[in-house]
């Protein structure tokens, strides 16, 4: 995430399976915001990025690889221009987001944010 305690709401995910498939935002790309999408969480002292290209009315879904095990994650999302994505669930305005794993089957992460 490159940043310390830089979140000022987190949105706990809750726990998935260390093989979860996708995290899909439940949003698509407005105007103007089309391009490189990063997924980042904190992994010790490195950063973990999932990146997905998206063009404007593109659903934001990223998919996701390689989580450890039992290991709880703190992330955001980064927008095109590198500015870090708001967005909105059950009328709360979230910056960053959190998800703890486990050791079990494939899980698809769907949020339903606005943003």
């Amino acid at each position: 995430m490159n940043c310390c305690n830089c979140c000022t709401l987190t949105l706990n995910l809750g726990c998935y399976s260390s093989c979860v498939t996708s995290l899909d935002l439940g949003a698509v790309v407005g105007i103007g915001d089309a391009g490189t999408w990063r997924l980042e969480f904190d992994f010790g002292r490195l950063v973990i990025a999932f990146e997905s290209v998206l063009s404007e009315g593109d659903s934001i879904i990223f998919t996701l690889a390689d989580l450890n095990e039992l290991y709880t994650y703190n992330g955001l999302i980064r927008k095109p221009d590198g500015t870090i994505l708001n967005f909105t669930v059950a009328g709360l305005i979230y910056d960053c987001l959190q998800l703890t794993t486990k050791i079990g089957a494939s899980d698809t992460i769907i949020i339903n944010a606005i943003i």
